[in-house]
């Protein structure tokens, strides 16, 4: 699964529900209030996949009327990436996750603003950092406009485990902005496997971690949002939910910084360390108890 597909790849809110038998797993109905609510907020992410020797930036700087947050945020990116870095779990909880695809509603507006170049400086660096424009973001429909900031160089940022990475940008429509975050140690998935009653065993090296199982179903997507401290048990009545078939894992090491910028109500800088896999899920009349190749 590429969880860095676009510039907002990351870095956005979406409803739970709980992982229950009778919990229907669908985001609540739009209230009379969203009609003219508005808001201001932003996110840039920092990321380092697998084995990578760099790091990849994504950021978006968000007004918006009409939708609540979570609907406009919708419009921009793959859910599976909005539950693992923004949506609510306790540690060792699961909770079952479920967005529709779809436009935003009539009258809708989401603008995305400019802080003028981003520049993103790794720790312990002498040369250049990496600088990064504001990009037009690829017109989806008229009620999204605007500049998003995308874009990696290894030579320039490098990851380093524990060190701090800066980001500035001088202003424009906002801004200007600053934020500082360490990265948080890599992240790598070395047990996954299936008990016979269904339930899924993953493992990593310690640490607290997300871990989010999608599958996209063509008019929506289905997951399963789980926490945990070097493993995590996911259960098999979750993954029922999603329905047997071929899915993705991703498990992510997350930290988190404020992220200053005059003109939004609410920013974040994140620092995600991330490993996917490809995951088969089977049917209860084919469990598997093997151990999956890695």
């Amino acid at each position: 699964m590429d969880l860095h597909r676009t510039a907002v790849s990351l870095g956005l809110a979406l409803v739970a529900t709980a992982c229950s038998p009778d919990a229907d797993g669908t985001d609540p109905a739009p209230t009379s209030d969203d009609a003219v609510a508005e808001a201001r907020f932003g996110l840039v992410v920092l990321a380092r996949d697998g084995d990578e020797p760099g790091v990849t930036v994504s950021g978006q700087l968000l007004a918006t009327r009409g939708p609540d947050r979570a609907a406009a945020l919708h419009a921009l990116t793959q859910p599976e990436q909005v539950w693992l870095t923004t949506a609510e779990v306790d540690p060792g909880e699961c909770r079952v996750m479920h967005t529709a695809h779809g436009e935003l509603a009539p009258g809708s507006v989401v603008d995305l603003l400019s802080v003028g170049e981003l520049t993103v400086s790794a720790p312990d660096r002498r040369g250049s950092p990496l600088e990064l424009p504001p990009r037009d973001f690829p017109p989806a429909s008229f009620a999204l406009g605007g500049v998003v900031y995308d874009g990696d160089a290894p030579e320039a940022l490098p990851y380093r485990a524990a060190g701090l990475y800066r980001v500035s940008a001088p202003g424009d429509q906002l801004g200007p902005l600053g934020g500082a975050v360490v990265a948080p140690e890599p992240m790598h998935v070395d047990t996954l496997r299936f008990d016979d009653d269904g339930a899924l065993q993953v493992g990593w090296h310690g640490g607290d971690a997300r871990v989010v199982i999608a599958r996209d179903r063509g008019d929506d997507t289905m997951g399963v949002l789980c926490r945990g401290d070097g493993g995590l048990r996911v259960p098999a009545e979750a993954l029922e939910r999603l329905g047997p078939g071929a899915a993705q894992l991703a498990a992510a090491r997350i930290r988190r910084a404020p992220l200053l910028v005059d003109g939004l109500t609410d920013a974040e800088l994140l620092f995600v360390t991330r490993d996917t896999v490809d995951l088969s899920i089977p049917g209860a009349e084919n469990r598997l108890t093997e151990e999956s190749p890695r």
